[in-house]
């Protein structure tokens, strides 16, 4: 199996847009994909299950990853933030 991060090494995301048109939208972000990344994951996904991980919310992640989906087929597995533990310091009370 391979886990993949989601942001910042899949896409990159902005709320401002670029010299270019967006690969697509979610919500205000402008998303870009990553240079060959149809050609990675639609190769890798022959071979070997595709995970992703973010710290995103659920949601984001959620309609990130259908975007994505075309050039997998099946994600093994999607973790958000969401089941992670949020540790508590003292600057967080």
């Amino acid at each position: 199996m391979l886990i993949l991060d989601l942001d910042e090494t899949l896409i990159d995301d902005s709320e401002e847009m670029s010299d270019r048109q967006p690969d697509f939208r979610v919500g205000p972000f402008c998303i870009d994909q990553r240079p060959f990344l149809d050609s990675f994951l639609r190769s890798v996904s022959h071979v070997q299950e595709i995970a992703v991980w973010s710290s995103a919310s659920e949601d984001n992640v959620n309609r990130n990853t259908q975007h994505l989906l075309p050039m997998v087929g099946r994600w093994r597995w999607i973790w958000s933030r969401s089941p992670c533990l949020h540790r508590l310091t003292p600057d967080s009370y």
